[in-house]
């Protein structure tokens, strides 16, 4: 069972500023409680005993509020001086505080209620592994190709060449990845600080430094950066305890 996870909470949150201007946008209340409490909740429920929140703008709300325990599981930080995209920050986290055993990474700010055990079979034998969903927004949730083995073959997203909806072999990255530390090397990428874990993987694929594979769920996948999605995650029950 993954013991550690890595969230990625230092985002400026930009679209959702208008609505929660004084609060880091995985602060933000939901259902009157912050969404990173309703994530580390799920978290916790997977078995997760360590968290490590990955941190920066308005850091010392987050700080603040959870200090270094939640409901009896070790909060750890890792800081970023300037904003170094997600993959720059879990990088800087993973060598701040190494892994031994496979982890799990997500982002602060959506919510994907998978089984991650389902998920750490592929990442045994590979760098990663990714939870996928069906979407037809492929641009605001970005893409990965996979082949029919579930080998992670591209990010299309990130080379400009959205597909179709409905495309066989493409589907939307859910944010939550399971991490094999035995088949990743540190830094991410060598030569870059600053990065989104969508270019790391495009350019390790490329030069055949990783692999990964992607596993489709039909959860729920909500996204609270956007002030439409906020509001509409105030009525759903997995947040109010219906």
């Amino acid at each position: 069972m993954v013991n550690t996870a890595f969230v990625l909470a230092g985002g400026l949150g930009t679209r959702l500023n208008p609505v929660v201007p004084d609060l880091p946008k995985a602060m933000a209340p939901v259902a009157g409680r912050p969404f990173l409490e309703h994530l580390l909740d799920y978290l916790l429920t997977q078995g997760v005993e360590n968290i490590v929140l990955c941190v920066g703008h308005l850091r010392n709300v987050i700080e603040d509020h959870f200090k270094t325990s939640y409901k009896g599981k070790s909060v750890s930080y890792s800081f970023e001086e300037v904003p170094s995209g997600t993959g720059g920050a879990l990088s800087r986290a993973l060598q701040d505080f190494p892994p031994k055993a496979m982890f799990l990474a997500c982002n602060g700010d959506t919510f994907f209620p998978i089984d991650t055990s389902l998920l750490e079979d592929s990442a045994r034998e590979n760098s990663w592994a990714i939870a996928t969903f069906r979407a037809s927004d492929f641009e605001r949730y970005g893409a990965l190709s996979i082949a029919s083995n579930g080998s992670v073959e591209a990010v299309p997203s990130e080379v400009g060449s959205f597909p179709s909806p409905g495309t066989i072999g493409i589907q939307a990255n859910s944010g939550v990845w399971i991490g094999n530390p035995q088949k990743i090397s540190l830094p991410l990428l060598v030569s870059e600080t600053a990065f989104s874990l969508e270019d790391y993987l495009t350019k390790s694929l490329r030069k055949g430094s990783v692999t990964a594979m992607a596993q489709e769920f039909d959860a729920t996948f909500i996204d609270i950066g956007l002030p439409k999605d906020f509001a509409r995650a105030q009525t759903l029950g997995v947040f109010r305890g219906d």
